[in-house]
C-alpha cells in the first residue's frame, strides 16, 4: 500500500458498489493510521489556506510572487471568476527562522 492518489481511486474503482448490510473488522494498525490522518489532514488543510491567504493578501492583483529571484507561487485564473493562488514548481528551499 502507498500514499499515491491512483492507488486510492484504483481501490475505489474496484468496489463501486456499497453493501449496506456488511461490516469490515479493521486491525489496529489501519485503525490508528486513519483516526490520526485525519485530524492531521485537516490542520494541514488549514494551514495550507492561511498560506494561500497571506500569499494571496500580499500579491494583490499581482500575478506572480517571489522570495529574492524565486518564483513562489502565482494567481491563476479559475472558472468562478475568482482567481487562486498556485504553488510554482519546483517548490524552492525558504531557509528556517532560527537559520544561520
Amino acid at each position: 500500500m502507498d500514499g499515491h492518489k491512483a492507488t486510492y481511486e484504483s481501490l475505489r474503482r474496484a468496489n463501486p458498489l456499497i453493501d449496506v448490510d456488511s461490516e469490515v473488522q479493521l486491525d489496529v494498525d489501519t485503525a490508528r493510521l486513519f483516526v490520526t490522518a485525519v485530524p492531521e489532514s485537516k490542520a494541514a488543510d488549514k494551514r495550507l489556506r492561511l498560506a494561500k491567504s497571506s500569499v494571496a493578501e500580499a500579491m494583490g492583483t499581482a500575478r506572480k510572487a517571489f522570495y529574492g529571484d524565486t518564483l513562489v507561487a502565482v494567481r491563476q485564473n479559475s472558472s468562478t471568476g475568482s482567481p487562486y493562488v498556485k504553488a510554482a514548481y519546483p517548490l524552492p528551499e525558504i531557509p528556517k527562522e532560527n537559520a544561520s
